[in-house]
């Protein structure tokens, strides 16, 4: 049972890696870029490289109402870190 969690975090790792990769250096618009790294900061790969990504994409969005979204959905986020390590700080 322990060698399939480590296969599976194994490749999952590869995962996030190869999606980040093609989110950052893709050709993709930006709004399905900064889908795609959204979905990686949820998905638990929330590093400040991460997010600063995001935010760089966020300033490639051509509508404002998008990128005001998107800041307020990356806020969230950020948020949503910062308080699980200031719990396992108290801890």
């Amino acid at each position: 049972m322990e060698d399939q969690k480590n296969a599976l975090l194994e490749l999952r790792g590869q995962i996030v890696a190869q999606t980040k990769k093609l989110a950052l250096e893709g050709t993709g618009a930006p709004e399905s870029r900064l889908q795609v790294l959204m979905e990686v900061i949820r998905s638990g790969d929330s590093t400040a490289d991460t997010y600063k990504s995001a935010y760089e994409i966020m300033q490639q969005l051509p509508s404002d109402d998008d990128k005001m979204n998107g800041m307020l959905d990356l806020l969230f986020e950020i948020d949503k870190d910062i308080a699980v390590e200031e719990d396992s700080n108290d801890q």
